[in-house]
């Protein structure tokens, strides 16, 4: 995942905030690790993603 994208999920919620240590933005793996663990999985292409509808 770009900066992009990760900085784009984290005011949406989907992405835990950071932690402030003084002027340090710091992210807590546990958190980070549990939020990745809840996102949807998606198929790799658009072939697996047909494949999936038909079963």
């Amino acid at each position: 995942m770009g900066i992009t994208k990760f900085n784009e999920m984290v005011p949406e919620g989907r992405i835990p905030k950071p932690k402030r240590i003084e002027s340090i933005v710091v992210w807590d793996c546990f958190p980070l690790d549990a939020a990745f663990t809840y996102l949807p999985n998606r198929p790799e292409n658009i072939i697996d993603e047909l494949l999936q509808l038909g079963s």
